[in-house]
């Protein structure tokens, strides 16, 4: 008997034991699952710099139907503070440091002026065109009715960040428009004055 309770107090230790073993090993399980996830999530978002064009457009031999272009780092972008445009005050402007090869022989280049210098939803003006270089072949649009959302204004060194969306426009507003949506992080340098 004394042999049965030894035996039922080592079972019981046993599986107390492998269940506990059992139980840190699927948290662990769940702990690197939920890292996985959140991880995939992060990289599935979207890139911190893009554009989309709504509709179908022909640069060079490249039919583009709904085009999102990932235009790179953030550091392939600069932003600065216009200041004393007689106008509109301060503005802000953001575009790339040279125009994106976005392949096929295409480029696309931007630039977005802003009607404000600091957080908030202003009016503002900007043009996107995907083309291809030294050609006649592809798009340009414009939009001087853009809304744009400042979301951050570092000082130098740091970053400008928000999103715009829009109808930009060909030649003319008879030809129909484009719906444009954009993400922008770009790198805040000084205003460059010119010499």
């Amino acid at each position: 008997m004394e042999e049965d309770i030894l035996f039922n107090f080592i079972s019981y230790k046993t599986k107390t034991i492998y269940m506990k073993k059992l139980i840190t090993l699927i948290a662990a399980f769940v702990l690197v699952g939920t890292s996985i996830v959140s991880c995939e999530k992060d990289d599935g978002e979207s890139a911190s710099n893009s554009i989309t064009i709504t509709g179908t457009f022909t640069a060079g031999d490249k039919t583009y139907k709904n085009p999102t272009f990932d235009l790179g780092d953030p550091s392939d972008h600069i932003g600065f503070i216009q200041t004393n445009i007689p106008v509109k005050a301060n503005r802000i402007y953001v575009g790339p440091k040279e125009p994106f090869d976005v392949g096929d022989g295409n480029f696309l280049n931007y630039e977005s002026y802003i009607n404000g210098d600091a957080p908030g939803t202003y009016e503002s003006d900007a043009f996107v065109s995907v083309y291809i270089p030294n050609g006649k072949s592809g798009i340009w649009l414009y939009s001087s009715n853009l809304t744009s959302t400042v979301t951050k204004v570092d000082e130098v060194g740091g970053y400008i960040e928000g999103y715009y969306e829009g109808t930009f426009y060909q030649e003319s507003k008879s030809a129909g428009g484009y719906t444009v949506k954009g993400k922008f992080k770009v790198l805040r340098i000084e205003y460059p004055v010119l010499q």
